[in-house]
């Protein structure tokens, strides 16, 4: 891992990899054992992408705490850091340049030129918002965005809040949002209730899972949120942010 008090010695590549989540991190392992010279970085902090975001020093690789594919995940992260590849972190690809340069800055502090012979972008999925009347107001957060808000940054984006969508992920952004101390007005999930029962026989076999959910669940009960059914925001309304929604 190159670090503070480190430089990177090369300015060529054989293969530059831009980004290190699961997907990166293997490739990178795979290059690197044909022999191949790898660049590897990440805007993060630390390896492993969204899957291993600010998990628990403590936990550690093989804690039961940890599900399945976390386990698998820290586990490559600990075999990419044994082989000869070049690991940067808190970097941030600025430019890509024909035919075979990109510009990249670190920490906010220094910027590198590195060639390459071949770029492999493993970036990880966008999220998918659906627009609707006055989404692009200030105020107006995809889940995925209040999630990294608050585990990366330690923000809380606003004191009160509304939460709506569907999926296993909404009550995971619910969760985050109430423990970090934010009023959450209410969850607005999509589907109906006659849905969610039919996912459940889904989750049983994956323990981690189901426990984790029912984690959130009894925050979110605990709490008194309303949680509803079949709703969904229609509008959100507001002069220079937002101030009310329309269910």
């Amino acid at each position: 891992m190159v670090s503070e008090e480190m430089n990177p010695v090369k300015n060529k590549y054989d293969v530059i990899i831009v980004g290190s989540g699961l997907a990166g991190i293997v490739a990178g392992t795979i290059l690197a054992d044909h022999g191949l010279d790898v660049l590897l970085f990440d805007e993060n902090i630390h390896l492993g992408g969204q899957l291993l975001r600010r998990i628990p020093e403590q936990l550690g690789e093989y804690s039961p705490k940890l599900d399945k594919i976390k386990k698998i995940g820290f586990s490559l992260v600990e075999q990419i850091k044994q082989k000869k590849i070049t690991l940067m972190n808190r970097t941030t690809l600025m430019g890509v340049y024909p035919p075979s340069e990109i510009l990249v800055e670190w920490n906010r502090e220094k910027t590198y030129v590195f060639n390459y012979e071949c770029l492999l972008v493993a970036t990880g999925a966008r999220e998918r918002f659906f627009p609707f009347p006055g989404w692009t107001l200030p105020g107006v957060y995809s889940t995925g965005l209040l999630q990294v808000m608050m585990k990366s940054s330690g923000v809380l984006p606003a004191r009160r809040m509304i939460i709506a969508g569907s999926g296993l992920f909404l009550m995971a952004a619910a969760y985050e949002y109430l423990k970090n101390g934010g009023q959450l007005l209410g969850i607005m999930e999509q589907t109906s209730m006659l849905n969610k029962i039919k996912f459940f026989p889904q989750i049983f076999h994956q323990s981690a899972k189901f426990w984790e959910g029912a984690r959130y669940l009894s925050l979110i009960y605990r709490k008194r949120v309303p949680l509803k059914y079949r709703r969904k925001v229609v509008e959100a309304r507001g002069e220079k942010q937002v101030e009310e929604v329309v269910i």
